[in-house]
C-alpha cells in the first residue's frame, strides 16, 4: 500500500506538542509538527496568540480589517495567500512555516477544516516525506462520509485505502483535537477538487478512470 502503514505509523509517532492554558482561541484551534492551525481569529484570539508564542499568521481566508490592525498592534507578522480548490502559492506558504520558530505560526481558513488540512497535509508530505494518502488521511475529517471519498480517490490512484485502522484516521484534524471537523472530501464539488488538486500536485495523474456515478451520488455542485 506504498508504505502506508508504515509512514502513517511514522505520524503518530511525532505526537502533539503540547498547547498552553489559553482563554479564548479559535474554533477546530491545535498544534500540527511545529505549528498551529485552525479557524478565522477574532481580536480577542490575538492576545492569547502572543502568550502561546505566535508571531505570526498566514491567511487562507481574508482576516477582517480590525483583526489585521489589532495583529499590527501586537506586532504580528501577516502572510496573505488566498486560496479555495487549489493550492496556490503552496511553496510560500512553506516557506514562511519553515523559517519560523518552532510553534510560532498560526495558519488559518475561515473554518480551519479544508483548506487548511490541505496545506497541513502538504506539509507532512514536503516536510516529513509522508506518502501522499497517508497525509490526506491524517487531515481527513473522520467520518464515514468523508472516508468514502477518501478511499475512493485511492481507488482512482490505485491505492487501496480499506485496511487503514480508524484510529489514524484525522488525527490531525480538528475532530480529533478537541474540535469540529477536517478535510471534507465529499459533500460539496470544491472539497473534493481541493483533495483532488492535492494529489495531482503530488503525484499526478490518476490510474483510473474517475467514477462520476460515485461523485454525483456523495457531491452537489456549488
Amino acid at each position: 500500500m506504498r508504505k502506508f502503514i508504515y509512514l502513517l505509523f511514522l505520524t503518530l509517532c511525532m505526537g502533539f506538542a503540547g498547547i498552553p492554558e489559553a482563554q479564548a482561541l479559535p474554533r477546530n484551534f491545535r498544534n500540527v509538527d511545529t505549528f498551529y492551525v485552525g479557524a478565522m481569529p477574532d481580536e480577542d484570539d490575538l492576545d492569547e496568540f502572543k502568550m502561546l508564542g505566535i508571531g505570526t499568521i498566514i491567511s487562507l481566508h481574508k482576516l477582517p480589517p480590525e483583526v489585521q490592525k489589532r495583529a499590527k498592534k501586537l506586532g504580528l507578522k501577516l502572510y496573505s495567500f488566498p486560496l479555495r480548490t487549489r493550492l496556490l502559492h503552496i511553496d510560500e506558504i512553506m516557506a514562511v512555516i519553515r523559517e519560523a520558530p518552532v510553534n510560532s505560526v498560526y495558519l488559518h481558513c475561515l473554518h480551519g477544516a479544508d483548506r487548511t488540512g490541505a496545506v497541513t497535509a502538504y506539509w507532512l508530505l514536503t516536510e516529513r516525506h509522508l506518502d501522499p494518502f497517508a497525509a490526506l488521511a491524517t487531515v481527513v475529517s473522520p467520518t464515514e462520509f468523508h472516508v468514502k471519498g477518501l478511499r475512493q480517490l485511492g481507488q482512482e490512484y490505485g491505492v487501496c485505502l480499506y485496511n487503514v485502522p480508524e484510529a489514524w484516521i484525522g488525527i490531525y484534524s480538528g475532530a480529533r483535537n478537541g474540535g469540529l471537523e477536517g478535510l471534507k472530501v465529499c459533500g460539496d464539488e470544491w472539497y473534493t477538487k481541493l483533495a483532488r488538486n492535492f494529489l495531482s500536485i503530488t503525484i499526478g495523474d490518476p490510474v483510473n478512470l474517475r467514477n462520476d456515478r460515485f461523485w454525483k451520488k456523495y457531491n452537489h455542485e456549488k
